[in-house]
Parts: C-alpha cells; sequence; structure tokens
C-alpha cells in the first residue's frame, strides 16, 4: 500500500497490513485499529452545583406559585 509523504503508515497489529492513519479498521482483516477511550467522568462539585441550582429554581417557583395563588385569590 503507498502512502503520501504527509502520513506515517502504521502496521495493523493482528495481520500486519499497512494502514494510514486517518482509518479506524483494518482494511484486510477488519480489525478494530484504534480502541475507544474511556469517557471522562464528571466531576463531583459540577453534579453538586447543578443540583443546588435546580433546588433553587424549584424553591424559586414554589414561591412564585405561592404568591400568585394568595394575590389572585385562586
Amino acid at each position: 500500500m503507498t502512502t503520501s509523504p504527509n502520513q506515517t503508515p502504521h502496521r495493523c497489529a493482528t495481520c500486519g497490513t499497512e494502514y494510514p492513519a486517518t482509518i479506524l479498521v483494518c482494511p484486510e482483516c477488519r480489525t478494530l485499529l484504534v480502541q475507544p477511550g474511556a469517557r471522562p467522568r464528571t466531576p463531583a462539585w459540577v453534579i453538586v452545583l447543578l443540583s443546588l441550582i435546580i433546588v433553587a429554581l424549584l424553591v424559586y417557583i414554589l414561591v412564585l406559585s405561592r404568591q400568585i395563588m394568595f394575590e389572585h385569590r385562586f
């Protein structure tokens, strides 16, 4: 397989076929060439902060709805 001068050829670990760096599956044996990385975990402080914002919004909605109910006597 010929590659352009800008691309470094790689070899499949399973069959040894050369392939360009831009493909994800070996063209010869169909082996997955790039293993998917682990998904990064969301930091705990982000979850806590979002939870506090949601609680604050719910309290605000509750206060506003109570004010509307008492002012308009529904």
